[in-house]
């Protein structure tokens, strides 16, 4: 999902979302395409700019390993003076098998986070964001 709509509620509820269900990411695995120059530059399944909030409930997410940073979410604010974006996971979600290079689960750039979830088994090759 792509959304640059500024000020927006976006809302993922029960949802059973896996980027690459041939293609199961083990914990121990670090998959080649994520060392090749080709590697997309943000954002597994979600890039998310300036939205007001992002709301994550009772839903899993799993084997989303193609990207850069943000397996799951990229979270960007560009007017942090205006809009904050905040994601708030209510809990009851799963983050599972998930990879990239920044944020094997979620990267944040001037955003806020509130997880009440499991992340279980991200793989990343530098910092985790989330």
């Amino acid at each position: 999902m792509y959304s640059l709509a500024s000020g927006v509620s976006i809302s993922i509820s029960n949802c059973d979302i896996s980027c690459n269900a041939n293609r199961p990411v083990k914990a121990t695995d670090i998959d080649p395409f994520l060392k090749e120059e080709t590697t997309p530059a943000q954002a597994g399944a979600f890039f998310i700019q300036d939205a007001s909030t992002v709301t994550a409930s009772n839903s899993v997410f799993h084997n989303c390993y193609q990207t850069s940073q943000g397996a799951i979410f990229y979270l960007k604010s560009t007017q942090p003076s205006t809009i904050v974006t905040t994601l708030i996971d209510n809990g009851g979600t799963t983050y599972k098998d998930n990879q990239a290079k920044q944020g094997g689960v979620i990267f944040c750039d001037m955003c806020n986070l509130n997880l009440q979830s499991t992340l279980a088994n991200p793989i990343l090759m530098t910092t985790n964001y989330a």
